[in-house]
């Protein structure tokens, strides 16, 4: 199994993002996406240049460019709230991570300073669970 690397202090959730606004940049991707995401990426549609090559006959009808340039902007609307989601959610694991996640300093001081068994487990598991979060990309 591949593990994933952070890449610039980027998750790869960061950096599909990232990809995503490039993405949204250039006018024909952003066609050739809105028709596969409106046919749920039905097989047998071939786009090229943003242009429609092949449209299989068990879709019905060729889209007119007015149906598209509909598509189109319900895929924008689409991309824009799952990016925004996605934006939301990178931004509020940061924020989990950033508020649980002690100085070096602070790990040495606490670790030289624990006295018992008790304390060791505790401060264990709160660095345990740091750990889980950046291993398995969630908290639990």
């Amino acid at each position: 199994m591949k593990k994933s690397r952070i890449v610039l202090g980027l998750t790869p959730a960061a950096l599909l993002l990232l990809a995503g606004v490039c993405f949204a940049a250039d006018p024909i991707a952003v066609r050739h996406g809105a028709i596969h995401w409106k046919m749920t990426d039905a097989p047998g549609i071939t786009i090229v240049d943003g242009q429609i090559r092949d449209w299989p006959e068990s879709l019905g009808a060729r889209p007119t460019e007015e149906q598209i340039a509909v598509w189109v902007a319900e895929y924008q609307a689409y991309k824009s709230t799952a990016d925004a989601a996605e934006a939301a959610r990178i931004a509020a694991k940061t924020q989990a991570l950033t508020d649980n996640l002690p100085s070096w300093a602070q790990v040495e001081t606490t670790v030289s300073n624990i006295t018992n068994l008790t304390e060791a487990k505790v401060y264990l598991l709160k660095l345990s669970r740091i750990v889980y979060w950046l291993a398995k990309d969630k908290a639990e």
